[in-house]
């Protein structure tokens, strides 16, 4: 064993103390976790396929069905399917006193594209007697290295027609999952946006000494029943999504499809899989009033509304002070009143928006070369420009946004290229849901490849959902919709989506993606640097409770999480730093904009003084290259390579191609933490690191303690 002596240097502020700890390893070096395909295997009666977390079994005797499914936790594999367990995607038929289900299946195929791996078999279905019935079932696999696995099944009747009463599809987990010291079940996403099957969503961590290390997500895309009202049941570890619940038949030669997809996740422990990890974003909103609260106004007092009122409302939504981002001059303000004046008897959503868009102060939306200056001053190393980079920024899908025309070209490319001299990468806004988008090439026009990235707000499958629920198809812009009325869940054409943007932005540039309230699993995530919890529902609490609440909310078992803070206090204080140092999230921070409830208004400089929160952590972050780093202890990660004697400190590390690993540790109590001690051990090196004391998080001091 080498023991190793280590210089200790600690700071506290606002008494919160992030401990860095910086010692060399030469021995030791990052390991590579990137996908690098899917690898397959088979014999007589069993393909075996595996990827960097995951590995799974079809089984040709249960029906060509994945009879066998684990999961890796950073130390050990742990069984989520096995023989005492349905296989999955288990499909049957009730038809009156029989049950049929998929028994006897031959292969057909199997091919690799591209790190895919696709499997394609032919089944049919037998009852509990074993005697097979009028159906069968061809099987497409396609298993990605970043996850998911997708199943189309189609079923066939072999007769004139097949009458049954029932029909579903299962998915169940074993009772090692459902028993786990951590295991979760609940989904967290605005069910009532969603009309879609609902989603399967489990969480587990199968040691006490961590939290959640896995995410799975299961879907069934088309909401559309064979016959009767769709359901769902969910009883612990196991999901039954209902197909058909009254009398019906197939007819020949009628094909029923749908497909079944997995997202299997486990917590990010490399850069070379996440190239957000130890970034400091700023996030540009820079409006002075939120949007929906204009129009809003705009719509509920037209057209009655006078001049005078008018301009009082302009009045009311032009913020104080600097120009934000409603205008104040008064040459802009008559033109709004004209168009107010043109439009009172008929205003509608579109045309509010277009009163929205003429009080946009266009030449000073974008920051100033001496705001980005503050931001690397302030430790900045990503700038997310919101959706008002565009001159028609849309409005969550009704009307789409216009990605062709930036709000002013020549300031756009002035802000990135200064942005770019300070070692500040860019993200330019886009939505999920508006993948027309693409085609425009703004990402290639202004941003580079490799460097810059994308920030996706309407991120995810369910998101596309919803808005295919809540808005009409947009034939002029090429808005596609998979439904007219949000019932399919395109998880397998999301992912497709997500390959083109990674094409796009490169392996070392950046994809940050924001589920908001459609957040209902890891599957949109799979192929993502980031995701972004934090605007809305629990995920706004995240960080008042404990480690766990926090890994579940931000899906840390399954991508890496940069939550923004300012929908709530416990994330703008000491204590939400703590946490966020101590556990590995990458916060952003909101500028230039009205809190939702209109008591607080976040600057556009980085040196304001509700920034100064995250300044100790970020500070601590800053000085390493993150170009190549290993997390260990991370509370999503099983492998132990940090012990504590102090419950109350949480100490992550990440490990550098040089040899160095940085420590952070923080104080998550109220309490003063006296005679720490932190011992690491790892690939046959130990070190220990003591302290005399490490301060508590504080609420009003603002003090620096060297110890």
């Amino acid at each position: 064993m080498q023991l190793l002596n280590c210089l200790n240097k600690g700071f506290a502020v606002n008494k919160i103390i992030l401990l860095a700890v910086t010692f060399f390893l030469s021995a030791v070096h990052a390991v590579n976790y990137a996908p690098v395909g899917v690898s397959v295997a088979n014999d007589e009666n069993e393909i075996q396929l595996s990827g960097a977390h995951f590995r799974a079994v079809i089984d040709l005797e249960k029906g060509g069905l994945i009879s066998s499914l684990g999961m890796f936790d950073g130390l050990k594999w742990n069984p989520v399917i096995d023989d005492s367990v349905k296989a999955f995607p288990y499909l049957s038929f009730t038809a009156e006193d029989k049950s049929y289900a998929l028994s006897d299946a031959e292969l057909l195929d199997i091919n690799k594209h591209d790190g895919d791996v696709f499997v394609t078999l032919i089944s049919r279905f037998a009852d509990q007697h074993k005697m097979f019935g009028p159906l069968k079932c061809r099987l497409v696999y396609q298993f990605c290295p970043e996850g998911a696995v997708f199943v189309d099944f189609y079923v066939e009747c072999l007769e004139e027609t097949f009458s049954f009463d029932k029909a579903s599809i299962c998915f169940e987990v074993t009772e090692k999952v459902v028993n786990a010291d951590y295991f979760r079940n609940e989904n967290i996403a605005k069910e009532k946006l969603i009309m879609a099957r609902p989603s399967a969503r489990i969480a587990f961590g199968q040691s006490p000494a961590i939290s959640f290390t896995n995410e799975v997500e299961v879907v069934v895309q088309d909401g559309r029943n064979i016959a009767g009202e769709p359901g769902f049941i969910n009883k612990g570890g196991s999901y039954k999504w209902i197909l058909s619940q009254s009398k019906t038949r197939l007819v020949s030669p009628g094909v029923y499809h749908n497909t079944a997809a997995m997202g299997l996740g486990a917590g990010i422990k490399s850069t070379q899989k996440s190239s957000v990890i130890g970034q400091r974003i700023y996030h540009w909103i820079n409006f002075a009033s939120q949007p929906g609260a204009i129009m809003r106004a705009v719509e509920e007092r037209m057209p009655e509304m006078t001049r005078g009122e008018a301009l009082d409302l302009l009045k009311e939504l032009s913020g104080k002070g600097a120009k934000y981002w409603v205008s104040n001059d008064p040459d802009k303000m008559n033109e709004v009143l004209d168009a107010i004046q043109e439009n009172a008897k008929d205003c509608d959503r579109i045309k509010a928006l277009a009163i929205l868009n003429a009080i946009t102060d266009q030449e000073s939306w974008y920051p100033s070369n001496k705001e980005i200056d503050l931001m690397a001053q302030n430790y900045g190393s990503i700038l997310l420009l919101h959706h008002e980079w565009m001159q028609n920024r849309g409005s969550n899908g009704n009307p789409h946004a216009d990605y062709s025309i930036p709000r002013d070209e020549k300031e756009l490319v002035r802000m990135i290229k200064h942005a770019h001299s300070r070692g500040i990468k860019v993200g330019l806004y886009m939505r999920g849901v508006e993948d027309y988008a693409l085609s425009t090439m703004f990402f290639e026009k202004y941003l580079t490849k490799d460097y810059d990235g994308i920030y996706a707000d309407w991120h995810g499958f369910t998101g596309r959902a919803v808005h295919e629920y809540l808005q009409p198809v947009e034939v002029e812009v090429h808005d596609m919709h998979y439904s007219p009325d949000g019932t399919y869940l395109p998880a397998k054409q999301y992912m497709q989506f997500t390959r083109k943007l990674r094409n796009i932005v490169g392996d070392k540039g950046f994809l940050i993606g924001h589920q908001g309230s459609m957040n209902t699993g890891v599957l949109s995530n799979l192929g993502w640097d980031a995701d972004t919890p934090g605007e809305a529902g629990p995920t706004r609490d995240m960080f008042s409770g404990d480690v766990h609440e926090a890994v579940y909310d931000g899906f840390l078992a399954g991508n890496v999480v940069t939550p923004w803070p300012e929908e709530s206090a416990d994330f703008r204080s000491p204590m939400g730093a703590a946490k966020m140092a101590g556990w590995g999230f990458f916060p952003q921070i909101l500028m230039g904009f009205n809190s939702s409830d209109g008591t607080e208004l976040f600057s556009r400089r980085a040196d304001a003084s509700n920034n100064q929160w995250v300044w100790p952590y970020w500070e601590i972050l800053s000085k390493y290259d993150w170009d190549n780093a290993e997390i260990l202890n991370s509370p999503s990660d099983a492998r132990r390579v940090f012990k504590c004697n102090n419950s109350s400190i949480s100490v992550i590390g990440y490990k550098f191609t040089d040899g160095r690993i940085l420590v952070i540790a923080a104080n998550i109590s109220d309490t003063a933490a006296r005679n720490v001690e932190i011992s690491f051990e790892c690939n046959n090196i130990k070190a220990l690191l003591s302290f005399d004391k490490i301060q508590s998080w504080g609420i009003k001091e603002r003090i620096i303690d060297r110890n």
